[in-house]
């Protein structure tokens, strides 16, 4: 959503089988720009199915700073994710929070519509991205994940 990273938006978009839209939950403004990437988003990335029918992955980011400033209720971006038919997630880059299981949930979700031939849902299932248990304790990675394709 970065004015700087507009132009990089059609390389990138096109052909994509899934997205993945991610705000800031102490940032607001960032929650209110949520509509516009999408359709930012669909625009350039081409694809011919309706807007429900397009998996996109709604994360709320910052989890861990949810006792201090969050700004954005997790109802908000769960309500505003079931209605445009989204996947809905609150994460935390900085400690892993649900990383993981939104990554698989979206992953599978873009292989069971069969647009990528070369990349199958059970290719995902068993990918290790790098934290354990709870997904709180990062670990090293055991493999590039470019190697999987």
């Amino acid at each position: 959503g970065q004015e700087r990273f507009a132009t990089l938006g059609v390389a990138f978009y096109r052909g994509a089988d899934a997205a993945i839209l991610v705000y800031d939950i102490s940032d607001l403004s960032s929650f209110q720009k949520i509509n516009e990437w999408k359709e930012s988003f669909l625009d350039i990335c081409g694809t011919e199915q309706s807007d429900s029918e397009f998996p996109i992955l709604l994360l709320g980011n910052k989890d861990d700073l949810a006792s201090q400033s969050r700004q954005v209720d997790s109802n908000a971006g769960r309500d505003y994710a079931k209605r445009q038919d989204m996947l809905f997630y609150e994460t935390s880059a900085m400690n892993g929070h649900n990383i993981a299981q939104a990554v698989k949930e979206i992953a599978s979700k873009a292989c069971s519509r069969n647009t990528a031939p070369m990349v199958r849902a059970d290719l995902f299932k068993d990918i290790d991205i790098g934290y354990k248990g709870d997904n709180t304790e990062p670990i090293e990675p055991t493999a590039c994940p470019c190697q999987i394709l």
